[in-house]
């Protein structure tokens, strides 16, 4: 097995050069160091380059005897290949002359045999259980670039959402034409489940949706008093009987209520009053309802308003200033009290921003505050 000049490297290495203690190889190289080509997990080309930088630095006298038994691994294809070589083909691999270049030409006369299996695997490939996204996009990408050169990038991003594990995830990652977007996007989402992680939901004591119970959590008076709104996507009859029907029974309370990723709002797509003096705080510093915060058409008076978005669908919006702000006459106050840290950094109200109730009153603020005697 002849290396054919066609395929010969232009740049050759020079094999009397002293690499190692002047010797011409490392005879102490570690072979744990030894690149591992995982078929559904590691391209072709990447595998090449990380062993032509080892044989670069420690020699192919060095390298070269141990690629097939420690590179290659058992039950691929290029494993059993490697099995069945007759005795010639494995002294050409192993001690030479020139073992590299006959690595490189095999590989490359293998390659018609390998597209098919490594097209096979990167589009069978999908997200592990104990995987995160980032690192689902990450290892992904490159295999489906290997798999299909001639693809644009759309197609490739729409493979590798494809394999996405559950909705959340798609509705939060929704760029589909830059992959460095769709990782940044990956670890922001990854970054979200870790904080609601952190603050785990605590289960409530049991009890009436009509009575107060002592003990239980309390309510914030602001979830009651704004004016709401039924998300677009409902029925129209839904919506009229809403606006119909005056009396509506108070939920049970519970505690810390998170928003589904899909209803968080991006930096992007935020209005920019909305940014205006907003403070760059990590995410386990917010009240999660802070997070679906932006500015939305009313239904109703087709004027741009702040609200936010509850579990169910609904949008509160505010409807007088924020009274944090108003007590301690704090500008700019025209925000929830749960987004009064964001805002303004005073130590002895961050507390009382980050409590996380989420119970509402389909009332407007005065007759809420008429009939309940909230205090402010």
């Amino acid at each position: 097995m002849t290396m054919p000049d066609a395929v010969k490297p232009s740049t050759h290495d020079n094999n009397q050069i002293l690499r190692y203690n002047n010797k011409h190889f490392n005879d102490r190289w570690d072979s744990r160091r030894m690149p591992i080509y995982h078929e559904s997990k590691t391209t072709l080309d990447s595998w090449l380059t990380k062993l032509h930088v080892e044989i670069t630095i420690n020699g192919e006298e060095a390298v070269c005897p141990l690629i097939g038994p420690k590179g290659l691994p058992e039950g691929t294809f290029l494993h059993r290949w490697y099995n069945n070589l007759n005795h010639l083909d494995l002294i050409l691999l192993t001690i030479g002359p020139n073992p590299w270049y006959n690595w490189q030409y095999a590989i490359y006369t293998l390659r018609e045999h390998l597209n098919p299996l490594i097209r096979s695997q990167a589009e069978s490939r999908s997200k592990l259980h104990d995987e995160t996204y980032h690192a689902y996009i990450t290892t992904r990408y490159p295999l489906l670039k290997a798999a299909f050169p001639y693809e644009p990038e759309t197609e490739i991003l729409r493979r590798i959402k494809a394999g996405f594990a559950d909705e959340n995830a798609f509705s939060f990652m929704r760029e589909s034409t830059d992959i460095r977007k769709l990782e940044r996007e990956a670890l922001e989402y990854e970054e979200m489940r870790t904080a609601m992680a952190k603050n785990k939901p605590v289960s409530a004591v049991p009890h009436s949706a009509y009575l107060k119970v002592s003990g239980s959590f309390p309510v914030d008076p602001e979830e009651f008093t704004g004016s709401t709104f039924v998300a677009a996507r409902g029925s129209r009859d839904s919506r009229e009987s809403n606006r119909d029907n005056r009396y509506q029974q108070r939920p049970a309370t519970s505690h810390n209520v998170y928003p589904v990723p899909s209803d968080i709002v991006k930096d992007e797509d935020l209005d920019p009053s909305i940014k205006k003096g907003r403070r760059n705080l990590p995410y386990d510093q917010w009240d999660p309802r802070a997070r679906t915060v932006n500015k939305r058409v009313h239904p109703e008076t087709k004027a741009l308003v702040r609200c936010f978005i509850r579990g169910n669908r609904q949008y509160v919006c505010l409807d007088h200033p924020c009274k944090i702000c108003q007590r301690h006459s704090l500008k700019p106050d025209d925000h929830f009290s749960f987004e009064h840290n964001l805002y303004h950094d005073d130590a002895q109200t961050t507390a009382a921003s980050h409590s996380m109730k989420a119970e509402f009153v389909y009332q407007s603020s005065s007759e809420e505050e008429s009939e309940n005697g909230l205090e402010d």
